[in-house]
C-alpha cells in the first residue's frame, strides 16, 4: 500500500486569550482554546477529501494547520514522508511550493493593491520561478479567465474571477495538495458549479490532492472521494462519500445529512432539529462533545470519549458509543438476540416486539436510535 501524500496524526490546535478577570489578569491566567484536538486524518494523492461540519468546529483551523499557517501545539503532519512540524521556516520552504491553500472569502484575500499580474507574480518570484509573464498568462488560462485581466485590479472582478485568480496564484507553484477553504461559500449557485468543474478539471489534468472545507453537503457529494465530519475540534465520523450519505452513522452526521432539502415530492422533507449551539470551546463538554445536543445520549456518553474506530470493511469510521463492540454485545445479551456483525447493529422487529418496555432509559433511546436510522436510511 503506497504511503498517503500527507498524514495528520494526532494534531492538537490550542490558542490562549485574556479573561477579563482580575485576577486572572493579576496573575497572568489565560484560557485555553482547543480549537482542534488530537485529530488523525490522511489525504492520498490525486484524492478530494472533504472536511464538513458547523461554523465553529475547527475545520478552516485544521486546514492552514495542515500547510503550516498554524503551528500544532502537538502531533505530527507527515508530508510525503518527512515531519514537516519539526520544521523551521527556512527549511519550510521546499515544502510551501508542493502544498497551497485557497482562503476562503476572495474579496479579502487579494491585496487590493496590487493587479492580477502582480498577485500571482508574486509567488513566482519570491520561489525564484522563471518565465513569469507567460506563466500568468497560462495559469489565467488554465482557470478560465482572459489573459486581458492581468492589469485589472481585484475590485473589477466578479466573485467568481476573483476565486479563480485566487486558484491560479495558488497553482503558481504547482503543488501536489490544495486547501481549499470554503471557496463556494460567497458565490452564487451558477458560479459554484463552474468553480466545482474547475476543481475537477485541475485535479485530472494535474494529479492535485484536495481537502476541501465546506459546510455545504451537496458540494462535498459532487466533488469529493472521502468525507470527513468534525465537531468542536475532533472528527466524529470518517467514511468514502457513498458510505457515509448513504448510511450516515453519527447522529450528527445522520443530522446534517437530514438538513439537506428534498426535492422528491414523494419524499417529503423532515429536517433533524439539534437542540441548542454548538458549545464553547473554552470549556469542552466531558464525554462525548456531542453528547448535550444528542437525542440518544446516555450515563456513558457523558463521562467517556469515544474512540473513532472502524464499523466496516470499507474504512467507514465512527465515535459514538452506540456503535462500540463491548456495548452492542451487551444489549445483545438484554435483547436475548445472537449479535450480527454487520456494519451498524440494529435489533430485529422480532426481538423489539419481545422487548420489556419498562428497561432502563438507556436501552430505550438505544431502540429509538436504531428504529429511526432504519426509517430515515432505509
Amino acid at each position: 500500500m503506497n504511503n498517503p501524500l500527507v498524514e495528520a496524526r494526532g494534531v492538537k490546535v490550542h490558542f490562549s486569550e485574556r479573561t477579563s478577570s482580575v485576577m486572572d489578569f493579576l496573575v497572568r491566567r489565560r484560557r485555553i482554546i482547543k480549537a482542534v484536538d488530537e485529530v488523525s486524518l490522511s489525504i492520498e494523492r490525486n484524492e478530494t477529501v472533504a472536511l464538513v461540519g458547523e461554523s465553529g468546529s475547527g475545520k478552516t483551523t485544521f486546514g492552514r494547520a495542515l500547510v503550516r499557517l498554524y503551528e500544532p501545539a502537538s502531533g505530527s503532519i507527515i508530508f510525503d514522508g518527512t515531519d514537516i512540524t519539526r520544521l523551521n521556516q527556512k527549511e519550510l520552504i521546499p515544502f510551501r511550493r508542493r502544498m497551497q491553500i485557497v482562503f476562503q472569502n476572495p474579496y479579502s484575500s487579494l491585496n487590493p493593491r496590487r493587479t492580477v499580474g502582480r498577485i500571482i507574480g508574486k509567488v513566482l518570484e519570491v520561489h525564484n520561478i522563471p518565465g513569469r509573464e507567460k506563466r500568468i498568462k497560462d495559469l489565467l488560462s488554465v482557470v478560465g479567465l482572459e489573459a486581458s485581466l492581468v492589469s485589472r485590479y481585484p475590485h473589477q472582478l466578479s466573485g467568481g474571477q476573483r476565486q479563480r485568480v485566487a486558484i491560479a496564484r495558488a497553482l503558481a507553484v504547482e503543488p501536489e495538495l490544495i486547501v481549499a477553504d470554503e471557496i463556494t461559500s460567497s458565490l452564487d449557485v451558477s458560479v459554484q458549479a463552474q468553480i466545482l468543474n474547475l476543481l475537477s478539471d485541475l485535479q485530472r489534468q494535474f494529479g492535485i490532492s484536495f481537502l476541501i472545507i465546506s459546510h455545504d453537503l451537496a458540494v462535498v457529494r459532487q466533488v469529493s472521494n472521502k468525507v470527513a465530519v468534525m465537531y468542536l475540534g475532533v472528527l466524529v465520523e470518517t467514511g468514502s462519500v457513498e458510505d457515509l450519505f448513504r448510511n450516515p452513522k453519527h447522529p450528527y452526521t445522520q443530522a446534517l445529512i437530514a438538513s439537506i432539502p428534498s426535492t422528491d415530492i414523494r419524499s417529503p422533507w423532515h429536517p433533524t432539529e439539534l437542540k441548542g449551539d454548538i458549545p464553547s470551546m473554552v470549556n469542552t463538554p466531558a464525554g462525548c462533545r456531542f453528547h448535550p445536543r444528542c437525542p440518544y445520549a446516555w450515563d456513558r456518553c457523558r463521562t467517556e470519549v469515544p474512540v473513532l474506530k472502524d464499523v466496516s470493511s470499507s474504512g467507514h469510521a465512527v465515535a459514538c458509543h452506540l456503535y462500540d463492540e463491548g456495548e452492542r454485545n451487551r444489549l445483545a445479551g438484554i435483547l436475548n438476540t445472537p449479535k450480527q456483525t454487520e456494519d451498524a447493529w440494529m435489533p430485529t422487529s422480532q426481538a423489539r416486539a419481545r422487548i420489556n418496555w419498562n428497561c432502563s432509559k438507556q436501552l430505550k433511546q438505544w431502540m429509538e436510535f436504531s428504529s429511526s436510522s432504519r426509517t430515515e436510511l432505509g
